[in-house]
């Protein structure tokens, strides 16, 4: 597995709704330290949409526009030979991860979306004039595009 163990640590004492997890590779003195500095700063990290009043819905919100002709169809469950079943956790040489995923029929069922720019537009807008730009899960080809 790529990932260490981690603790998970409540935001508020005793509250196990809002939580962080820490690796346990770090020494308890970096654990502490870390754990006081995240919770002095709660207030910049977002639970929600709702938490994030200055950016607009339309970026945080993707409908997905389907075709009303097709239905949906539930596939029988399909078995992966052990080459594959290896293949969804195993190392490439280039340290990326192999992952195998079935797309049958999805191109027909999902028409392609023509305008994906104005969202695009609005990312790089937003980041104009700035030496950081870190927005949830954005793309890093996004940026280098600029």
């Amino acid at each position: 597995m790529p990932y260490e163990e981690v603790i998970i640590v409540p935001f508020t004492p005793g509250n196990k709704e809002r939580t962080f997890r820490i690796g346990t590779k770090l020494g308890n003195d970096h654990q502490r330290r870390l754990i006081t500095l995240i919770r002095e700063f709660e207030d910049v990290f977002a639970w929600g949409p709702e938490d994030m009043p200055g950016i607009d819905s339309a970026v945080t919100i993707r409908k997905l526009y389907s075709n009303p002709t097709f239905s949906p169809i539930k596939q029988k469950k399909r078995f992966f030979n052990d080459e594959k079943n290896t293949a969804i956790t195993e190392e490439k040489p280039n340290n990326k991860w192999r992952m195998c995923t079935n797309f049958t029929n999805l191109n027909k069922a999902c028409p392609k979306d023509f305008y994906p720019l104005p969202c695009l537009g609005r990312l790089v807008d937003g980041s104009a004039g700035h030496k950081v730009f870190d927005f949830m899960d954005a793309s890093w080809d996004i940026i280098k595009s600029v």
